[in-house]
Parts: C-alpha cells; structure tokens; sequence
C-alpha cells in the first residue's frame, strides 16, 4: 500500500488485538518489506525518494501515537543497498564496509530510525579477507573430504540509539537452510589469526 495505508493498518491491527483487548502490554512487531515497493501516494507518481520520505514520516508518527496510547510497538523496515557497494573503487580493505551513503535514500531512513543495520556478506563480491583487519569471508565445515564452505555475514551497527555505534556481529551463514551460527568477537580474533596459516575450519559441526 501507500504509506498512509500502511501507517492505517498497523494502528487497526494494533487497535484490534492490543488496545481494545484491553492487553496494552503485548508488543506489537511490524515489518515492512521493503522500501522501495511502497506504492505512490499520487496518481501522477512520485519519486523513490519521496515515497521514503513519508514512508518513514508517517511511521514516527504511528509510533508515537501508539505509543501515547500506552501501546508497545517496534517496527522493522526493510531496505536494499545501492550498487557503489560493488564498484572497483570499493575494493581495497578500507573501502569495503558499508556505509550509510550504500543505504538507499539513506538521509530519511537514517533521520526515522533508533537503529541501522546493514548486513554484508563480503565472500559474494570475491573478497578472500574483509577490511584491514583481515577478517574471514569464508569458513569451512569440517577437514573432510565432504566439507562445505560457509560464507561469513557481517551485520554492521551504523546507527545505536541504546548502545555503541559501529559495532560489528559476524555470524556464519548455512544458507541452505537458513541459518545463522554466531561467532563471539574471541572467536572472530582467532578464526583471523588462524588464517594467515591457511583455511579455517568450524570448531563445532552444524547440520549441512
């Protein structure tokens, strides 16, 4: 829908199931995915920018109507990267972290929200090490002759209303089945260190 719909929906759906049942303390999760599939709220169309832009208007707004009303509400928005994450210029080690500026009409959403996370799995532009520390853009499954290599995925904090910002949580991604192990920032340190003498292998097996 449009973001007016949009924003009209989740105040129904929160009326209906949170605040007239009289339940104001359940919280309510809204997604939207994503951005750039919200629909003009013009018959002359406008521009992705715009649609943005009162996409994430309207979305403070609800929030905060919501939460006056003593309702709880967190809402997740789903947004795609540009493609300068891909350019030739981006692939020395101190390039290769996003940015907010990757962020598609980045300005509204990073004004609109508590927190930005952008996640990046640097193995599928064909990185053999991420940024200057040299962190792995692959593990493997195991030493045998049936292992499997996993991509790591980087979730990277740009914007941390409650906490430190530029934080980065690794996780390793079994894809096949949708899965993510994470790896506490001790295993990260070492997994890195044990690179520089050759593959790195899973301490623990996880289903493949």
């Amino acid at each position: 829908g449009t973001h007016a719909q949009i924003k009209r929906t989740i105040y129904h759906y929160w009326k209906k199931f949170c605040k007239d049942t009289g339940e104001l303390d359940k919280l309510m999760i809204v997604e939207v995915d994503h951005t750039l599939l919200i629909k003009s709220h013009s018959q002359s169309g406008s521009s992705e920018k715009d649609k943005i832009d009162k996409l994430m208007e309207d979305l403070i707004a609800i929030k905060k109507k919501i939460a006056s009303e003593g309702g709880l509400i967190f809402i997740i928005v789903i947004s795609q990267l540009n493609r300068d994450i891909e350019s030739f210029e981006r692939r020395t080690p101190n390039n290769q972290m996003p940015k907010t500026s990757d962020l598609m009409q980045s300005s509204s959403i990073m004004f609109g929200t508590d927190y930005l996370i952008i996640g990046h799995q640097p193995a599928k532009l064909g990185f053999d090490t991420y940024t200057q520390n040299k962190l792995p853009c692959w593990i493997y499954s195991d030493k045998t002759a049936t292992k499997k290599r996993l991509n790591m995925i980087y979730y990277h904090f740009l914007k941390n209303r409650d906490g430190e910002p530029n934080l980065i949580c690794a996780m390793i991604g079994n894809l096949k089945y949708f899965e993510f192990q994470e790896v506490s920032s001790d295993q990260l340190k070492k997994y890195t260190e044990e690179l520089e003498n050759g593959p790195i292998y899973l301490e623990s097996k996880i289903d493949i």
